[in-house]
């Protein structure tokens, strides 16, 4: 062996002992990369295992606090696209008249082609009219246009905007019937107590609606009608004691429970007796398995 020779040492670690590593002739270890740990596999169900029933939507309405609550998103049209475009194209009219024809003012009536701004206005609103009024008059006319710094009337004739709202739109009750409140009650009512009424403004001609907002509001007015059926139901299966209590406003909380409706019907002479039987039946059998 020369001087120029080099012995090489072949490395104390086996090549088999390096796991999942790129290696060379000499068994170093070129590149390694750590063990991915596999994830345990689901495990299906077996064929025959009944499937969870799917969850039922809870009730739309509830009695607390001595009154009917019907769980209902706001619509909220404050900022809709429409509403901020149809409010601004109002003012520029107003603004307009001011410089034009400023004899022309106070607006008497809301002009035809700002109808559908009034609409999305008051559409599903739960106010009295005269809050109303004053909100869409608000909006429709800040003090600021007028001359007085603490009134519009100078820009919008008194009962001008009221006059529209019960034109274009009606209060409609979503809670308990008056036809239903007279007949359980036996008294004479005009109209049904605040606490069993569930109001909503509701535009009559849904065409002033923008497409995108009408549809949205059909399928509303569809789950307020359903509240509504179910309302009913509930208020015609109370008893004379539980009714009596809501009226006088003494009874504060109340689980509404399945409507007459909704229950089982009750069972013929002759069902009830082949229902009889049979537990009969079944009663002997288990007697002599047991013996």
């Amino acid at each position: 062996m020369t001087a120029d020779t080099v012995v090489s040492t072949p490395p104390t670690a086996s090549c088999s002992a390096i796991s999942e590593a790129l290696v060379d002739a000499d068994c170093m270890v070129i590149e390694s990369s750590p063990t991915k740990k596999e994830k345990p596999q689901k495990q299906n169900p077996p064929p025959n295992t009944p499937k969870k029933p799917a969850r039922q939507d809870s009730s739309h309405i509830s009695y607390k606090n001595g009154k009917i609550v019907f769980s209902e998103k706001k619509l909220g049209l404050e900022r809709h696209p429409s509403v901020v475009a149809a409010l601004f194209n109002f003012h520029q009219l107003i603004a307009r008249i001011k410089t034009d024809s400023p004899e022309s003012l106070p607006l008497t009536s809301i002009p035809a082609e700002h109808l559908s701004l009034v609409a999305m206005m008051v559409q599903e609103r739960d106010a009295t009219i005269n809050s109303l009024v004053k909100a869409v008059e608000s909006q429709l006319c800040p003090v600021v246009f007028g001359e007085s710094s603490s009134s519009n009337s100078d820009i919008l004739a008194s009962g001008a905007v009221e006059a529209t709202i019960m034109e274009i739109a009606e209060h409609k009750n979503y809670g308990v019937s008056l036809s239903d409140l007279q007949d359980s009650c036996c008294i004479a009512l005009d109209d049904v107590p605040t606490n069993l009424s569930i109001q909503r403004w509701e535009v009559r001609d849904l065409e002033l609606l923008p497409e995108d907002i009408r549809n949205v509001v059909i399928k509303r007015r569809k789950a307020r009608q359903d509240a509504h059926e179910e309302c009913v139901q509930w208020f015609r299966s109370l008893d004379a004691d539980i009714l009596s209590q809501i009226l006088s406003g003494t009874l504060k909380k109340l689980k509404l429970t399945q409507s007459r409706s909704m229950l089982p019907e009750p069972l013929l002479p002759e069902d009830a007796a082949s229902q009889s039987s049979s537990r009969n039946t079944k009663s002997a059998r288990h007697l002599d398995s047991a013996s």
